[in-house]
């Protein structure tokens, strides 16, 4: 099975932004930095499966939001949860 990945918009109230979520296989080399690195005010988090491939997420902010519509410990969950699928 090869990687596969999603994005979408994420709101809560006045807080709006991009989660965006990469399923990277067992035996496939992850990326060697965060996605998220280098967009100002992104978070990210990185899961093991039980496949062992990795689950990355990531949120950033649209720039009219005044924050993330999730903090680092629903992105950090969200990973995990995810991740325990596959």
């Amino acid at each position: 099975m090869g990687g596969r990945s999603a994005s979408f918009g994420v709101e809560e109230g006045s807080r709006r932004g991009l989660v965006s979520i990469m399923l990277v296989p067992a035996g496939v080399s992850a990326p060697l930095h965060p996605p998220w690195i280098d967009r100002p005010g992104a978070l990210g988090a990185v899961a093991v499966a039980p496949s062992g491939g990795q689950l990355v997420v990531a949120v950033e902010p649209f720039p009219e939001s005044p924050d993330l519509p999730l903090d680092d410990d629903d992105v950090r969950e969200l990973a995990q949860e995810l991740a325990a699928r596959y």
